[in-house]
């Protein structure tokens, strides 16, 4: 009987950049000015300490930064909510307050948030700005690890957060069948200029 090989295990933390510099791949600051489409997206506008602003930086571009625009700027929505609560609650001071604590803390804030016409914020709403805080989290945990303690992070916060959710209006089988028949057409026809 042969003995198979072990695989050496794959290292799965980032290489470090030097402390306090956060240094992107290009070399240049992560919380530098970023244009996305029409938005610009610049970490030092933010008022959250140097270095939440530049953790929460390298973690945006890492994990967010390679997904479509349209993704990156409602991240980055999201992240400037995040610097709202941390004004008005001045419930961060340091990388070190990113823990458990302040997630049960901003949780309660963005139940107490309204839209311009005094309506509470539903489940989904405050879902997604909750979602891409931890997402960060979860990033500086895995990919920078000793940077902040491990988090505990709230128990499913926004339960039955999709309940009120209308539901989406279905295509009549009719236009359903129409709209298949048209694709394997326009299928049809290319394959007909390929082979051609």
């Amino acid at each position: 009987m042969t003995r198979l090989a072990r695989r050496r295990p794959t290292n799965r933390v980032l290489p470090r950049a030097s402390l306090g510099t956060y240094e992107h791949r290009r070399h240049t600051p992560a919380d530098a000015p970023h244009k996305v489409v029409e938005t610009i997206i610049d970490f030092r506008t933010l008022t959250l300490p140097d270095d939440v602003r530049l953790a929460l930086a390298d973690a945006f571009w890492n994990h967010f930064g390679g997904r479509l625009p349209v993704s990156i700027c409602y991240a980055w929505a999201r992240i400037k909510l995040f610097a709202r609560f941390v004004v008005k609650t001045d419930a961060v001071h340091s990388v070190a307050d990113l823990n458990g604590h302040l997630l049960i803390r901003y949780v309660e804030w963005l139940g107490r948030q309204r839209s311009e016409t005094g309506v509470p914020w539903g489940n989904a709403t405050r879902s997604a700005a909750y979602t891409v805080l931890r997402k960060l989290l979860q990033w500086l945990e895995r990919c920078r690890p000793g940077l902040i303690e491990p988090v505990e992070y709230p128990f499913n916060p926004f339960p039955w957060r999709n309940r009120d959710a209308r539901p989406r209006r279905r295509l009549p089988p009719q236009q359903l069948r129409a709209i298949l028949r048209a694709c394997e057409e326009d299928i049809r026809r290319r394959r007909a200029v390929r082979d051609t």
